[in-house]
C-alpha cells in the first residue's frame, strides 16, 4: 500500500490567498453595485438633459451680458426639477 503523501504548505497558503482574493474581488463588486443603486444612474441623464435645455436658453443681450430666454424646455424642466440651479461662465470671465 502506498503511504499518504504530505499535504504541501505551499500549496494550502496559495489556496487561502485565491480564496481571499476571490471574496475581496465579490465585496467590492457588491459595493460597486450599492455604490450604482444610490447614486442613480438616472442622474447622469438628467446632467445631460439639463445642459441641452440650458444651452438653448442662454443668450446674450444687446449690452453682450448673460441672459436666460425662458424657453418651453426650460419651463418644462424646472417643473420636472424644482429645486435646479445651475452656474454658466463663459471664457470672458461672465457669469450667470
Amino acid at each position: 500500500m502506498k503511504e499518504k503523501r504530505a499535504r504541501s504548505l505551499q500549496w494550502v497558503l496559495v489556496r487561502r490567498l485565491i480564496l481571499l482574493q476571490a471574496a475581496t474581488l465579490l465585496v467590492f463588486i457588491l459595493l460597486f453595485a450599492a455604490a450604482l443603486w444610490i447614486a442613480n444612474p438616472r442622474l447622469l441623464v438628467d446632467n445631460e438633459a439639463s445642459v441641452a435645455v440650458l444651452k438653448g436658453a442662454i443668450d446674450r443681450d444687446r449690452s453682450g451680458r448673460l441672459i436666460v430666454n425662458e424657453t418651453s424646455e426650460l419651463l418644462a424642466f424646472r417643473e420636472e426639477f424644482p429645486n435646479v440651479w445651475y452656474i454658466v461662465r463663459d471664457p470672458s470671465g461672465q457669469s450667470l
